[in-house]
């Protein structure tokens, strides 16, 4: 019996968590409004529309603004006898029903001839506004990478390479967690569950959401040049073997725009086509590599890689994910005064000491441990917070290794081609 009982209440308790985690995000604000109109009723409309937009928006506040004119507002009289009729149970309701549920309920403080505008009814209203509270994370540097511009003659290859590169740039942004990444690609999608938000069967406060939609602080924005992907056989005049050969990658430029003010806060032109033994590699691929790499140069530029912590040999990064790769090298660099252009007196940084090196021993979601190499101070006894940096060893990446993998695999073939012409000889 018990047993039974335990299974029967379990479905009660999940609904009932999920219902709070639904309305989680949903808080209530208290404001006080005033409100003129040519009667009470465009009066108290005017004032629950200021209301609206105060809380969720101006786009909010409009749509509600034509839901309140169903509302019937039928007292003439003012002062505290009309107060009480418009604060009675039935109105209070029928402003709920028509806003479904966004203003919770009001109170009309005051209801009398506007002392400046002869003709004209002022209120005074306090209303509760349901607001959908949005998450901590909107409160980081908002970026949104818009679709790379691609030639008119540049065919399906330049715009799969486009795509990929976007799609790769959105996904190492994110992984970051240093910016709010908002989406320029599915817009349609989104403005379709924004139009779901307004039908008539969604939950009543769901509709608070709708005054939430972000702008955003920075774009990346770029052009791709050129893309190359080709593939062809080399062969050996003197055995009449062939290799296998490939020249693949992209060249394009981006820029990162500072939306308020128009700057360009960060521009490069970044040429990635190259040649090399071998078949040719998945241009999704290749795309991805490089949008890492415009990624890290970004963040890099905008918020260098923090040491948030100390611990006997290890160094604790404020970044983890995708971006941070176990075996990378970095140097360890501690800031120092600060800096300021003598002409334009603007900052031009800090002096950037470089103190030692350390080398990613673990990586997690957010953060990532490294071990300390070298180091010329006790980083124990000096760290404190906001004070250490680390940037990449040129040389320790994985472009490197890629090419002193090439130059083997072309060591070992001419030893087998000295091999077969040493060979060759010998038969005769």
């Amino acid at each position: 019996m018990r047993k039974y009982l335990k299974f029967a209440i379990l479905p009660f308790l999940i609904l009932c968590l999920c219902s709070s985690m639904a309305y989680a995000k949903i808080k209530y604000v208290t404001v006080e409004k005033n409100g003129t109109g040519e009667t009470a009723k465009a009066a108290i409309h005017d004032a629950l529309g200021q209301a609206l937009g105060q809380v969720n928006g101006m786009k909010m506040s409009t749509k509600e603004r034509a839901a309140l004119s169903s509302v019937r507002v039928e007292t003439d009289v003012l002062g505290e006898k009309g107060v009480e009729e418009i604060n009675s149970e039935e109105f209070q309701q029928e402003v709920k029903t028509a806003t479904k549920g966004v203003i919770k309920n009001y109170e009309v403080l005051s209801l009398g001839k506007d002392p400046y505008d002869e003709g004209m009814i002022n209120v005074v209203l306090r209303a509760t506004i349901a607001k959908f509270q949005v998450s901590k994370q909107v409160k980081r540097n908002r970026i949104a990478v818009l679709p790379f511009r691609v030639e008119k003659n540049g065919g399906s290859v330049q715009a799969v390479f486009s795509k990929n590169l976007n799609q790769g740039l959105v996904s190492y942004l994110t992984q970051t967690r240093k910016f709010a990444v908002l989406d320029r690609d599915f817009e349609k999608e989104s403005n379709g569950e924004q139009d779901f938000l307004k039908g008539d069967n969604v939950p009543v406060e769901e509709m608070a959401r709708l005054g939430n939609r972000l702008g955003t602080d920075f774009i990346v924005v770029g052009q791709i040049n050129k893309v190359v992907a080709k593939k062809w056989y080399k062969e050996m005049k003197s055995t009449g073997k062939k290799f296998p050969m490939s020249r693949y990658g992209g060249a394009f430029t981006y820029r990162v725009i500072d939306v308020a003010t128009g700057q360009i806060m960060f521009s490069q032109l970044y040429d990635g086509i190259r040649t090399s033994e071998g078949g040719l590699p998945d241009m999704r691929r290749v795309a991805k590599k490089d949008a890492e790499m415009v990624g890290r140069k970004i963040v890099q530029g905008i918020f260098p890689l923090v040491v948030v912590s100390v611990s006997g040999k290890s160094v604790y990064l404020g970044q983890g994910g995708e971006t941070v790769k176990k075996g990378q090298k970095y140097n360890l660099i501690q800031y120092g005064k600060r800096m300021f252009d003598p002409y334009t007196k603007e900052s031009l940084g800090r002096e950037e000491i470089k103190v030692g090196v350390v080398q990613v021993a673990d990586v997690q979601d957010k953060t990532s441990r490294a071990k300390i190499l070298k180091c010329s101070l006790d980083l124990n006894k000096v760290f404190t917070p906001n004070t250490f940096i680390v940037r990449p060893i040129k040389g320790s990446s994985g472009k490197v290794r890629a090419v002193q993998k090439v130059k083997k695999v072309e060591k070992a073939v001419e030893q087998s081609l000295d091999k077969l012409e040493k060979e060759s000889e010998d038969d005769w």
